[in-house]
Parts: structure tokens; sequence; C-alpha cells
């Protein structure tokens, strides 16, 4: 899984050169981007790696499952001699530092290659995301940013539309947008202490900067709780909610990924639906239905009873 931050500058699209759940690549600016995943000495994954054609501004990240002493000090394992040589024959640089572990075990598994100059790969083991790997911070220098296209305004109700105005009326040079409603002074303090903590430390991977950068996380996730809470008390019809939740906000410009049944993909939201509604409401037929219990009986007497009914019981 591969996330990439919603900016208009960066132009990303997904490719799928090959069916495969293991590795997924993406093009971002003209700049190619595969996450690689190889579970223990599985072979499938790397030999589709190795069939792959590599293009020029590539970066390829991720767990590889093998050994050899340009990344470790020791015996070639789980096919690491190949990997090296798939690696000189493209033309590929390591990126990893030598013997700088990225599990706890000790061991070098999680590697980085690219055919771009200048690229630097550091290991973030401060970095906590619940897995057994250490995080892997990548730089890519000169990833080259797409022109900015103009946007449009899109607002739904009149309190936006003000806004929308009085931003737009201060002019170029005034400022873009007003300030979030939950957003505090509390939050702006938090703001400016992450902001200079990061011009001491531009890449931004300093444990100083991860630590203003959780601190202002959490006083704007306490702003907006509070906010919120603030607002839902306030809520007396259904058009306030409406109004509060923004149900026309357009959902982003990424699509959901493919659906695959059985061994084909489908990658259109059409083909999706259809697909899903064969795989789940025609998989059944009017043969598999369950057979009709109901069986005629013939009473062998009736059972006597007025055909006229009185007044008190009525």
């Amino acid at each position: 899984m591969t996330y990439v931050r919603r900016d208009s500058r960066l132009l990303a699209d997904q490719i799928r050169p090959f069916q495969t759940r293991d590795i997924l690549w993406l093009t971002i600016n003209g700049m190619t981007i595969v996450n690689f995943y190889r579970q223990n000495d599985e072979s499938d994954t790397l030999n589709t790696l190795i069939r792959w054609p590599v293009p020029e501004r590539c970066l390829i990240a991720g767990d590889f499952n093998a050994r050899h002493h340009t990344w470790q000090t020791g015996q070639a394992t789980n096919r690491g001699q190949e990997i090296a040589d798939w690696a000189s024959e493209n033309d590929l640089d390591l990126l990893n530092t030598p013997d700088i572990p990225t599990n706890p075990h000790g061991n070098t598994i999680d590697l980085a290659v690219t055919n771009m100059p200048l690229a630097e790969a550091t290991v973030e083991d401060h970095l906590a995301t619940s897995s057994d790997h250490f995080t892997l911070s990548l730089t890519v220098p000169d990833a080259g940013l797409a022109p900015m296209q103009p946007g449009r305004v899109r607002v739904t109700t009149d309190d936006e539309l003000k806004r929308s105005l009085r931003s737009q009326s201060a002019g170029p040079h005034g400022r873009a947008h007003e300030a979030a409603p939950w957003w505090t002074e509390e939050c702006a303090g938090a703001a400016a202490a992450f902001r200079a903590i990061k011009r001491l430390y531009p890449l931004g991977f300093n444990e100083e900067v991860q630590i203003a950068k959780l601190d202002f996380h959490r006083v704007v996730r306490r702003a907006k709780r509070l906010y919120w809470r603030n607002l839902i008390d306030t809520f007396s019809d259904s058009s306030s909610v409406f109004k509060a939740v923004r149900w026309l906000k357009s959902p982003g410009p990424f699509q959901p990924p493919p659906l695959q049944v059985d061994d084909v993909v489908y990658e259109s939201q059409t083909d999706k639906a259809n697909a899903l509604r064969r795989a789940t409401l025609e998989r059944r037929t009017a043969d598999d239905d369950i057979q009709d219990p109901w069986m005629l009986v013939s009473p062998p007497r009736l059972i006597p009873f007025l055909l006229e009914i009185s007044l008190d019981e009525a």
C-alpha cells in the first residue's frame, strides 16, 4: 500500500505492468516509484520484478528478505546474489548504508535502489509504526513539480460563499484562506514551534522535528475534538447536520483499488460493479432453490362449526 500526498502539483498515477499483489507501481511527475514486498523466500514476486524493464528516474524500495555482502556482511541468502546482479545490470545504486539493520533482529533486508543521482536513504529506528521493521526514509532531489492548475470554487452554503468572496477580495497578495473554525491560539503556537524546529533541520528526519510534529498534531486533534463536540451540541435539525458534514465534498482524485474475482482483475467502476453483481447475486440459479415443502392434505372429516355469528360474538 502506498500513500501520496494530495497536492495539485503532484500528478500521481498507478500502472500495472504485471498482475501481482506484492508490487505496486506509481508514476509521480515522471518519476516511477515501486513498492516491493517479498515474503521470506517466495520466488514469483522477485521473478516479476526482475522481468520488469527498469525505466529512467526510477526508485525501488521494499522488503527483499535477502542478504548480500554489499548491504550486510556475511554469505548471500535467499537469492541475494541474483538481486545484486540485477541491480548492477540495470545501473541501480544501493541507497542503504551497509550493515545498518532495518529490523530489531539486526538484519538489513529492507532495501532501496535507484538510478537517480543524489538520492539518499536513512533508517529512522525512532519512528515506531507498530511494525517489526524500521522506517526507511528516502529523499529524492529535484522531483519536479507539475504546474499549478487553477482551481474552481465549490460551495454548498451561503456562509461558505461569503467566506470565499471575502478571501478572493483580499487580492492575489492577500491571505488566500481564512483560518479553520477549530483553529485556536494553542494551535498557532504549536505550529510556530514546529516550523521553528523544522527550519533548523530542513530534511525533517531529526528526532526533535518528529517530537515537535507529534506535539503539533496532538494539539490539533484536541482542538478539533472540542470544536466538533461544541458544534454537535448546537444541532437542532437535520439541515444543520448536513451543512456540518458537507455531503457534497469532492471525494478526491484517487480511485479505489482494482477488484479481482477469480483470476480476472477489474479496474473501472462499471466493470467492478458488474463483476461484484455476478459473483454475489448470480452465483445461484433456480435449480439451487429449496424445494417447496408444501404437501396437499385431504382431511378425513370436516370440523363442524356454525356459519352464523351472534351479536355478542361479533
